[in-house]
């Protein structure tokens, strides 16, 4: 006679990861069916930029009007978004379904126009390629401009889930950071045909590769690296590819490093100073090709460089006077949660308080005991490069963002803090196992944690595009 399955028998199961990915797919895929195109931040730009890619052009064009850079569109594609664009930052307007129907039947105009997109002339266009090769698929095989957004947004989906179903094989992925992609922010970034999932997907497949190669033996001869040992190689490409692609996560390279201090590898070393050196030459180059003129101010960008450096004192504090806001915080966390779409799309106000509990929660959970000095210093990294990426985001948005004088650093949002999230999460990185009590209760908390992240974006998605 069959037994049924036991409660703990069935928590066990769902101690697997795979379970939470299949559970993070459905939840976005749902999000996306009711999502209305170009409604994450910049993706109008991020698609120009994949447009662009899928022509073999990699870097950001002169702009014939003499304003900032940007790249020739096909202008089908730019009427398309600017009929999406008329409900940016505006909560009250809603889109209409004439408006809808008009969007699904327009079509490739085959004619190109120029259009500004600085923002994105700092990211390496790599990580473009699933929504550049979806644009151009979906134009060839004869799909609209509609039909093509939804080829390059399921493939940009497809692959940044990939990454994750990857990164899970590769190394057991973190109670705390399965967490943070539940987040409604992560869910709605998720279901749209932005970059924000693939940098995020492809940053968890870094740190499981790092925590991997920390724990087995790369066996050299003459000091050199074997060539069966790719997956150190691996490491420093992507390394390499996620700090191109944004530069904000070039402290990742610190693990390279710090593989190289554990096997005392020389040649592990040589590969961490050519992927600091080509990380420095690609941020160099983007620099000096791309021209920004969003905000219009009097001084270069070598002018403001020169004015923080003979005035260090003055950066300082107006960092200071930045964190030490509260209302700062509070916006950066309810950012972080879930500030959606064009910052428009707000949860239920009681949500964020609850989400700040089941953080702490989550975090509680995932304390585990660090087994070797290695594992110590690895989470001492893990902690110092999230630090330096949100130093650089600090930076960047002084120089780039931010008139002088200023009272405050303008420009950070709350879902850049993410990737130092991820990184601290990292520094913790226990995994409750199955058949423990503590995996149970984390399979449980975890779920429950998705499911209900998932119905409030479907309600606050609901509430801010159609009631």
């Amino acid at each position: 006679m069959n037994r049924k399955p036991s409660l703990a028998s069935i928590l066990d199961v769902l101690c697997d990861t795979r379970i939470f990915l299949f559970g993070l797919a459905l939840a976005t895929l749902c999000i996306a069916w009711i999502l209305p195109p170009l409604q994450s931040p910049d993706e109008m730009d991020h698609l120009k930029r994949a447009w662009a890619l899928g022509k073999g052009e990699i870097l950001l064009s002169k702009n014939p009007s003499g304003g900032s850079s940007g790249f020739f569109v096909d202008s089908g594609l730019l009427a398309y978004m600017d009929i999406h664009a008329r409900i940016r930052f505006r909560p009250d307007l809603k889109f209409q379904p004439a408006e809808f129907e008009k969007a699904k039947q327009m079509q490739w105009s085959r004619q190109e126009v120029f259009s500004e997109a600085p923002g994105t002339g700092y990211y390496f266009p790599i990580i473009y390629l699933p929504q550049a090769v979806g644009l151009r698929l979906g134009r060839a095989v004869g799909l609209g401009i509609y039909g093509s957004y939804w080829v390059a947004r399921v493939l940009a989906w497809s692959v940044a889930l990939a990454a994750l179903l990857i990164a899970s094989l590769v190394h057991p992925t973190g109670l705390l950071t399965l967490f943070l992609l539940a987040m409604p922010m992560m869910l709605f970034q998720f279901s749209s045909a932005s970059i924000d999932q693939l940098l995020v997907a492809f940053t968890i497949l870094y740190l499981g590769l790092c925590s991997r190669l920390m724990g087995r033996r790369t066996y050299m001869i003459s000091g050199r690296i074997l060539a069966s040992d790719g997956e150190v190689m691996l490491l420093t490409l992507l390394g390499i590819f996620l700090a191109c692609a944004h530069q904000n996560l070039s402290p990742l390279v610190l693990f390279i490093f710090l593989l190289a201090w554990k096997r005392r590898s020389w040649a592990i070393f040589q590969l961490g100073v050519t992927a600091s050196i080509t990380i420095l030459g690609w941020a160099f180059l983007a620099m000096a090709t791309t021209r920004d003129l969003r905000i219009p101010r009097p001084l270069t960008g070598a002018d403001i460089a020169s004015y923080y450096l003979e005035n260090p004192g003055v950066a300082v504090e107006l960092v200071w006077r930045t964190i030490s806001n509260p209302a700062q915080w509070n916006y950066w966390w309810t950012g972080f949660v879930g500030l959606m779409g064009w910052l428009d799309t707000r949860l239920p106000e009681s949500f964020y308080p609850v989400a700040a509990l089941a953080v702490c929660v989550a975090g509680l959970l995932s304390i585990g005991r660090l087994d070797s000095s290695v594992s110590r210093l690895e989470s001492l990294i893990a902690v110092l490069a999230a630090f330096c990426v949100m130093a650089i985001t600090f930076a960047a948005m002084i120089f780039s963002w931010t008139p002088i004088p200023h009272h405050e650093v303008r420009g950070i949002q709350g879902r850049y803090f993410i990737f130092p999230a991820l990184l601290l999460a990292h520094a913790l990185r226990d995994r409750p196992r199955s058949g423990e009590l503590r995996g149970r209760m984390a399979a449980f908390f975890l779920l429950s944690w998705l499911l209900m992240s998932a119905l409030f974006t479907l309600q606050a998605v609901q509430v801010r595009h159609y009631n």
